[in-house]
């Protein structure tokens, strides 16, 4: 029901940048540190405000215990790279979650999906389809890669300072 979002990612060594606008959600930013494995989601939400959660992305004995990862036997090429298959079953917070990826190892770049999964799936995501049920809804998402352009990226855009007038999100 949300339809069709653009998604813009900036990467430079091991940091990632991504940016994601649109009318309900307003804009939501997610910077990625691998040399410090933090990462700050910064969200201006029309209902919510501006708002702001710093958190360390390590992944813990727990997770690991959640998360099921299969390399399938399928491949897929997109935007000329050679794409592995993998397929991922999550349970976290009382939902579980089914994730089909297809990522690249010519693509050498530190993500939020590949800090989540660490060493259990490698290379970089180029596409990845999820269905998982929500307080009785259920949600499918579809990502894809596509276009790779390669330009000079500012350091300014991967810190992890929140910018003035964002407020600390609540603990949940």
């Amino acid at each position: 029901s949300m339809g069709e979002m653009s998604t813009t990612i900036y990467i430079k060594d091991k940091k990632t940048r991504t940016e994601l606008s649109s009318p309900m959600t307003g804009t939501v930013v997610n910077i990625v540190d691998g040399n410090s494995n933090k990462m700050l989601m910064l969200m201006d939400n029309p209902m919510a405000g501006k708002i702001y959660k710093l958190n360390d992305i390590n992944l813990t004995e727990e997770d690991r215990n959640n998360i099921e990862v299969t390399k399938g036997d399928q491949t897929k090429t997109i935007l000329g790279y050679e794409c592995q298959q993998y397929i991922m079953m999550i349970k976290k917070d009382g939902m579980d979650m089914k994730m089909n990826m297809y990522s690249t190892d010519a693509i050498n770049a530190f993500t939020p999906e590949t800090a989540q999964f660490g060493e259990l799936a490698e290379g970089f995501p180029l596409f990845m389809e999820m269905t998982m049920n929500q307080m009785g809804a259920n949600i499918n998402i579809t990502h894809e890669v596509t276009a790779i352009e390669k330009a000079s990226v500012s350091d300014d855009k991967f810190n992890l300072t929140p910018p003035e007038g964002y407020k600390e999100a609540p603990q949940m």
